[in-house]
């Protein structure tokens, strides 16, 4: 059994709810401050990325498309990025990343992610949830 401290990292149950937000929203209230339109960022010669969630709408990580074609070589951010294969073959500097599976990429690492009509979701922290 979990002790309640446990739960709330020692703040108390009523603080763990303090970040909540009970509004009510109709449908399309939800739908206009939820949903995001990918953004093209930037392409090149075999792939194209896709904003889906900026960090303008969530400063502690956004998420990316990457539509492959050919390679991309994967730019350091001085963080760590999260790589989830969604479609097609993918590799990871030559090691096959399934659809469905994910790799950790540390902030250092130098990689290139290479797929024939493949698409994987890059997931990047934002620069507020990086301890150093």
């Amino acid at each position: 059994r979990m002790a309640d401290e446990d739960m709330h990292y020692g703040l108390g149950f009523p603080a763990l709810f303090d970040g909540l937000d009970f509004t009510t929203y109709t449908r399309s209230e939800i739908r206009r401050k939820c949903r995001f339109s990918p953004m093209e960022a930037e392409a090149g010669p075999g792939w194209k990325r896709e904003l889906l969630l900026p960090f303008a709408h969530c400063p502690e990580f956004s998420m990316e498309r990457l539509t492959l074609d050919g390679a991309y070589s994967l730019p350091s951010l001085g963080r760590y990025q999260l790589a989830i294969a969604l479609r097609g073959d993918v590799s990871l500097s030559g090691t096959p990343l399934p659809q469905g599976r994910a790799a950790f990429v540390p902030a250092a690492a130098q990689v290139e992610l290479a797929g024939d009509r493949a698409e994987v979701l890059l997931i990047i922290p934002g620069l507020a949830g990086q301890k150093g």
